[in-house]
């Protein structure tokens, strides 16, 4: 079972990666948002609320659920890359997936020679 504490704990470390890969402070992202100054540090071992963990997760581009995990938060690139690829077309979505099915083959390929 996850302690409550150990969930504040895991948001925050999130919301850290995040503003690190974005290369803005906590203080800054607190601003961008309109939060009061030190509200997302105390996150650390306060409850936040809905509302300014869901501004949070829509200012970077993710969901309340990867905000809260405890997997890995995606980085910039992924979360760009995921963007366009939305975007695409079924038939280009398709060119994607056999061009990265055409690396996988070529990358195994070479571990066997």
């Amino acid at each position: 079972m996850v302690l409550r504490e150990e969930v504040n704990t895991i948001l925050y470390d999130n919301v850290k990666k995040l503003c690190d890969q974005k290369n803005i402070t906590i203080s800054k992202l607190e601003n961008i948002l309109s939060f009061g100054n030190g509200t997302i540090h105390k996150w650390g071992f306060v409850q936040p609320s809905i509302d300014k963990v869901k501004k949070v997760a829509v200012y970077f581009g993710i969901g309340l659920d990867t905000i809260y995990s405890g997997d890995e938060v995606p980085t910039q690139e992924s979360l760009e890359i995921a963007r366009e690829y939305f975007l695409l077309t079924p038939n280009q979505k398709d060119l994607v997936k056999c061009y990265i099915s055409l690396i996988k083959n070529s990358q195994e390929s070479k571990k066997g020679d």
